[in-house]
């Protein structure tokens, strides 16, 4: 038998729950940890900072700094110190006999940036002008990895501060940002030193970084340019269009200042006048020529210039213009109206009014009206229908005419025209110089003279005339020639009768309606002729009475149902005597339909 004497040690455990860390040099950065007794262990545990792999931060505070563990008792370590890497531990050590010891590592990032001092530190500068550059750089400190923004404010109403690169840096441990700030002075500043705070800061500091400098602004003998307003809209092939340019004295200038406008678009494209000044304050008027642009934006930088000093306006402005467009090409036959329908859109912010108007002189005798009335108003980005409404004359020969449609702005540009193709195609009229004919029922009516005849020089297609309304139930119409008739340069005759149809008695007709049988004994008597059968002369002259009788009820059957003629049905006309008013209508293939090609006559029926 094997025998161990089993000796229980009292010990303790140490934990620390956040390695690694990572702060910002300045703020308060804490480690949490924790000690356990194993065994039993009782005794007073001392905590301290002391060397791994580095040393520990300058600052390394444990809380507390003596303690008796039980359960996971809490204690913290408190660092602080310059930007770097750390590794070190956290050393414990009991008070017992045989004094136990443990350490545990923990790892520490401490991050920093900064800027360096502005150079120079002070800078002068004249009000109305941009200070010289300052210099500066953004830096970085231990294991700093993340960007920084830089912002740079000043005391002075109205001045701007730019910042060279952008705002937004990237430092990194060796590798400073390399900075430049520059101001803007207004020229109404007042003289005096001024201060130029530049501002860094950056995700998770706890504050931000400060540095500045000072700009210095003094009295400045100048001249500065400014627009009074906005440059007026410009039309597109307009002669002038003026503006303002104000020219004003800074600090007791007193010097001449000549005045200038490019040839950028142009000679002649912009003017000045004066073209010096040397009271002030003083106004120039900038002529600009529409008819050296085209529609669009543009800019023409104006020049001052007083000794070695220049100064430059940039004056922006818009060339406005409008354009027509729609229908181009219409077609139709004399004697008609067409409404072709136009657009005018505005371009490049134009607003004006335009007169319109209409041109059909190459179209003898036509007409053309315009709508709406003139002035046609147009806002700026807007659009306006015009509506042309030409009248083709009933003798307008056949082929293609220009209708130009003129607009021009009421000052008198821009301008600019349409033009609308209009084809006459051929046509022809249908005319009756007799108006109406006298008939009995059951009769042909006296003749009707027609006539068709081209409209304008010629018509060359075919013509088909129909009575196409007010026939009398049962009536026709018959032409001479019965085929169609082509015109040609000429007019084509054409002789038109009516044929009527008789009244019917209409008792007589309910009277032998009355003595037929009804339609189920006819029926059955038509069902027994299939139903005899045999051979011989008796049967056989059985089967043919039988069928005599069956075929003149038929017969008698289909006359009582009569009614359907040419001129539609017969019921219920009228007691004579009846006037119809009759249409009669030519048609040729291919040729639009219109009044013209139809006459209405009169026929009396007794």
């Amino acid at each position: 038998m094997w025998q161990f004497n089993l000796v229980i040690t009292p010990d303790f455990q140490l934990a620390v729950s956040n390695t690694p860390l990572t702060g910002f040099v300045g703020q308060s950065t804490t480690f949490s940890g924790t000690m356990t007794a194993v065994n039993g262990y009782a005794s007073s545990i001392n905590l301290s900072c002391v060397a791994g792999i580095t040393a520990p931060p300058s600052s390394c505070t444990l809380s507390p700094v003596t303690l008796t563990p039980g359960n996971k008792t809490p204690f913290t370590v408190t660092v602080g110190g310059s930007a770097g890497d750390y590794s070190f531990n956290v050393k414990a050590t009991g008070s017992d006999a045989s004094h136990v010891t443990h350490s545990i590592p923990v790892v520490l990032h401490l991050l920093n940036f900064n800027m360096t001092t502005p150079s120079p530190s002070s800078v002068t500068v004249a009000r109305g002008a941009s200070s010289a550059p300052v210099s500066f750089q953004v830096t970085a400190a231990g294991s700093f990895n993340q960007s920084v923004t830089v912002s740079c404010s000043t005391a002075i109403p109205a001045a701007t501060c730019s910042l060279t690169p952008g705002a937004t840096v990237n430092p990194k441990v060796g590798s400073p940002v390399n900075r430049t700030a520059r101001v803007a002075v207004p020229s109404g500043t007042t003289a005096g030193t001024y201060a130029v705070t530049l501002q860094a800061t950056t995700n998770g500091a706890s504050a931000p970084v400060n540095t500045s400098f000072n700009l210095v602004v003094t009295a400045n003998p100048d001249f500065v340019m400014s627009e009074t307003g906005s440059f007026p809209e410009v039309n597109a092939g307009s002669s002038e269009t003026n503006g303002t340019i104000s020219v004003a004295a800074l600090d007791g200038f007193a010097g001449t200042v000549t005045l200038s406008c490019p040839g950028t678009y142009g000679a002649g494209s912009c003017s000045i006048s004066p073209t010096s000044v040397n009271s002030f304050p003083a106004n120039a008027t900038l002529t600009i020529k529409g008819s050296a642009f085209a529609a669009g934006a543009y800019t023409l930088t104006i020049s001052g210039t007083s000794g070695t000093t220049t100064h430059t306006l940039p004056v922006a402005f818009n060339v406005g213009d409008y354009t027509i467009s729609g229908t181009q090409t219409v077609s139709s036959t004399s004697g008609t109206r067409v409404t072709p329908a136009l657009q005018l859109s505005s371009v490049y912010s134009y607003s004006g009014k335009i007169n319109a108007s209409c041109d059909i002189g190459s179209l003898p005798g036509g007409k053309c009206s315009l709508t709406p009335p003139n002035p046609i108003s147009i806002a700026a980005g807007g659009n306006a229908t015009l509506t042309a409404m030409i009248d083709i004359p009933t003798d307008a020969a056949t082929g293609s005419y220009e209708i130009k449609v003129n607009t021009q702005d009421i000052t008198g540009a821009p301008s600019h025209n349409a033009s609308i193709n209009l084809t006459v195609g051929q046509d022809f009229l249908v005319t009756s110089s007799t108006l109406s004919q006298t008939v009995t029922a059951g009769q042909t009516s006296g003749p009707y003279a027609l006539r068709v005849r081209p409209v304008g020089a010629s018509f060359g297609g075919s013509v088909t005339l129909a009575c196409t309304a007010g026939l009398p139930a049962g009536a026709q119409c018959i032409f001479n020639p019965s085929t169609p008739v082509t015109p040609g340069e000429l007019a084509v005759d054409v002789v038109m009768n009516i044929s009527t149809r008789a009244q019917r008695n209409t008792r007589t007709q309910s009277a032998v309606a009355a003595m037929l049988p009804p339609l189920p004994l006819g029926l059955a008597l038509l069902g027994m002729i299939g139903s005899i059968g045999g051979c011989g002369k008796r049967f056989k002259r059985t089967r043919f009475l039988i069928s005599s009788v069956a075929i003149s009820f038929g017969i008698m059957l289909l006359a009582s149902c009569a009614g359907v003629s040419n001129g539609g049905g017969d019921g219920g006309q009228p007691p004579p005597p009846v006037t119809y008013h009759i249409t009669v209508t030519g048609t040729s293939p291919g040729t639009p339909t219109n009044a013209g090609q139809s006459t209405t006559v009169a026929l009396v029926v007794n």
